[in-house]
């Protein structure tokens, strides 16, 4: 039985050739957002994503996960500069969750870490 949903969530931004460039740390000001890789789903799906900052705040964002896409694009929708700290990213189906990740933004950006 295959098991749908999404499977690997990477963070980063987009850089000036529009390339998307993996992240462990991001910058305060940069525009974040996260590669969601899936395992189709039959039909389509409305998602939600939750992304909770290091003081408890969720900004909310919601999407429609198409029949047959394997990949997906959340931006985080916090204003700018970000809270600097951990912050997770949930990704959900009706109400239940499927994934969640959780990356660092740096007060400074000095040196963010690239994920091999």
């Amino acid at each position: 039985m295959k098991r749908y949903g999404p499977k690997i969530i990477s963070f980063g931004h987009v850089d000036q050739d529009h390339d998307f460039v993996r992240h462990s740390a991001l910058g305060a000001r940069e525009e974040i957002e996260a590669r969601i890789h899936w395992v189709a789903y039959p039909e389509n799906r409305r998602i939600t994503y939750h992304w909770l900052s290091p003081s408890g705040t969720l900004y909310n964002e919601e999407s429609v996960q198409f029949a047959e896409w394997i990949t997906s694009v959340a931006r985080l929708p916090a204003p700018r500069p970000l809270e600097a700290g951990n912050w997770r990213l949930t990704v959900f189906d009706d109400g239940r969750p499927l994934i969640s990740r959780s990356f660092r933004v740096l007060k400074e950006a000095q040196n963010p870490g690239l994920e091999p």
